[in-house]
């Protein structure tokens, strides 16, 4: 379900809300797509009683884009919700007017328009997802994570030689708008502060490679970044976490090139000339992936208790080489 532009020529003048009319869009729609700027007169969002005339742009979303080998591929469906293992640099849900993929094209594909996720994945972070089937479920399983009745079971390769089990507990704070003006690409970065909500990491050693260690992770509570800025913190950053990084000049380069990258996507279906290409941000790290998994849930719903785990899929993580008994990875 991309967003997708398309340029028309009007040769006669005609009315905004007229002209959505004509394309088949219903007066609730048509007064959506001019409150989300998605209707642009010689590049400037229109307004609803505004005349057109001459090149319009309307941004409009296309839920049967993709074909089926495009997309992500459920791994555990029930009538009530499905499982989906995102691969990283993916985002769940699609961002702004970019023309990008998200795994909420595979879940409209292989279901429906109803079928939504229950919870999210950092764009990074690879690993299971859970997408309720219809409203009724949906918001029942969201109610199931917000009072902490789901389970977690994260792995990750850790920098430094983590020798026995650690408890994590530093509050977290979002950043607010004002922090997003005064440092830019870096506002999405959470802070550890002692005006943060409570947060808590359970951090248990598996395995061993050279200077690196391997982990299963356990967050007891849900915060923006949690697992990331928790181990960074503790002296243990993940494996290509550019983001957490003590250099703030190469998060930046790493952010700028998600940006640049999704802007590219977006070109090749409809070409800017106003946004100017900078080679040198391209590829640094396209061969890099954040080396963290959201690898099982536990929880019961309707009855049934339900232990999920995407075993079948460590053999694709590039970073996953450890020889370890499966069984025991995926254990609480």
């Amino acid at each position: 379900m991309p967003f997708i532009q398309k340029d028309f020529y009007l040769h006669t003048p005609i009315k905004a809300t007229l002209f959505l009319k004509q394309l088949g869009y219903p007066p609730h729609l048509a007064q959506k797509i001019i409150d989300k700027k998605r209707l642009k007169h010689n590049n400037i969002p229109v307004k609803k009683s505004q005349i057109l005339q001459g090149l319009v742009r309307l941004t409009y979303f296309e839920e049967r884009f993709y074909q089926a080998n495009e997309l992500i591929e459920p791994f555990f469906i029930t009538k009530d919700f499905a499982c989906f293992n995102k691969p990283p640099k993916l985002l769940i849900h699609p961002k702004g007017s970019f023309l990008h993929k998200s795994l909420l094209d595979s879940m409209m594909f292989y279901f429906d328009s109803h079928t939504k996720p229950i919870h999210r994945l950092d764009y990074e972070t690879s690993g299971i997802v859970l997408a309720g089937r219809g409203y009724a479920n949906e918001r029942a399983l969201k109610d199931m994570f917000m009072a902490k009745q789901v389970q977690k079971l994260y792995i990750a390769k850790i920098r430094g030689h983590l020798s026995e089990s650690i408890t994590i507990q530093a509050p977290i704070k979002e950043p607010t708008k004002a922090d997003k003006l005064a440092r830019k690409n870096l506002c999405i970065r959470s802070q550890i502060h002692p005006q943060g909500k409570l947060a808590t990491t359970i951090v248990i050693p598996i395995a061993y490679h050279g200077d690196c260690t391997f982990v299963k992770v356990i967050p007891l509570t849900g915060r923006t970044h949690q697992i990331r800025l928790h181990l960074w913190y503790s002296g243990y950053p993940i494996v290509n976490d550019f983001l957490y990084s003590d250099d703030d000049a190469q998060s930046m380069r790493y952010l700028d090139e998600i940006k640049a990258s999704f802007q590219s996507y977006s070109h090749k279906f409809a070409p800017n000339p106003h946004i100017e290409q900078n080679p040198a941000l391209n590829d640094l790290y396209a061969d890099k992936f954040l080396c963290l998994h959201a690898y099982a849930l536990r929880f019961c719903f309707k009855g049934i208790t339900y232990h999920i785990c995407t075993t079948q899929s460590l053999h694709v993580l590039n970073w996953w080489d450890c020889d370890l008994d499966l069984a025991q990875v995926g254990s609480f």
